[in-house]
């Protein structure tokens, strides 16, 4: 979940050491983002890999319409390593902005859903099974699998009934905060970004793991705002063991 191209390339210049070699940013329609800053601001999707891609694709949601059109879209990348053949999905999902009521809200939990819908729908277009390949899910769900105030959320439950699972279930509450609170907002510390693994990677005992720096938590300064600061999210890691 970046701002834009050059956001990605920013990034990918201030890792140090070393920089990533292949880099890939969507592109999707312009009335397919949610403006919460200004026109100007961008929400895209963004991938850094030190592996070259045999392919690469972005699905798009611009291309709908309707009144529960998910945002954004997704951005997939399929990689060959050693004798492994991965696919990643990268999403930025729909967000609570404008649930200012039940009818809203319940608006936005039908966006995400679509939003899965569609990942489903791309896994049969390029002939993938999760119960079978080695998949991999990731992004900003921004709803929390761990919270009651979810419990009524669709879009993990597609997870599951793809053959996916989260990565989180190893992991106290303390350890798997992604979204920390901001100061002077209502809204407590949650776990919004998830990695999901398919059924093909057979590993139920690999947990993902938050590194809890780089988040402003001031509501008025956004990553990349102020120096020492990416996201106003933690990011999240994982280590995949390849044989």
């Amino acid at each position: 979940e970046t701002r834009n191209l050059k956001a990605l390339r920013l990034l990918n210049r201030n890792l140090n050491p070393p920089q990533f070699s292949h880099l890939a940013s969507s592109l999707f329609y312009q009335e397919n983002i949610e403006s919460n800053l200004d026109d100007k601001v961008r929400q895209e999707l963004g991938l850094l890999s030190r592996y070259p891609w045999e392919a690469i694709w972005e699905i798009d949601f611009g291309v709908f319409r309707g009144k529960n059109r998910p945002t954004r879209g997704w951005l997939a990348a399929r990689f060959k390593i050693g004798d492994h053949d991965i696919t990643i999905y990268n999403g930025h999902l729909k967000s609570n902005y404008g649930a200012e009521n039940p009818k809203d809200r319940e608006r936005n939990i039908k966006k995400r859903d679509k939003a899965i819908d569609q990942l489903s729908k791309d896994l049969d277009r390029v002939g993938l099974d999760p119960y079978r390949d080695k998949i991999v899910v990731v992004g900003d769900f921004n709803a929390d699998f761990f919270s009651s105030e979810f419990s009524d959320e669709k879009a993990f439950e597609a997870m599951e009934r793809l053959g996916f699972h989260h990565t989180f279930l190893l992991s106290s509450t303390e350890k798997r905060i992604t979204l920390p609170a901001k100061e002077g907002e209502p809204w407590p510390d949650g776990t919004f970004d998830y990695i999901f693994l398919s059924s093909g990677w057979k590993l139920k005992e690999v947990t993902a793991q938050v590194m809890a720096q780089g988040a402003a938590k001031r509501s008025e300064v956004y990553g990349g705002d102020e120096p020492g600061l990416a996201s106003d999210h933690y990011p999240v890691f994982i280590d995949l063991p390849l044989e």
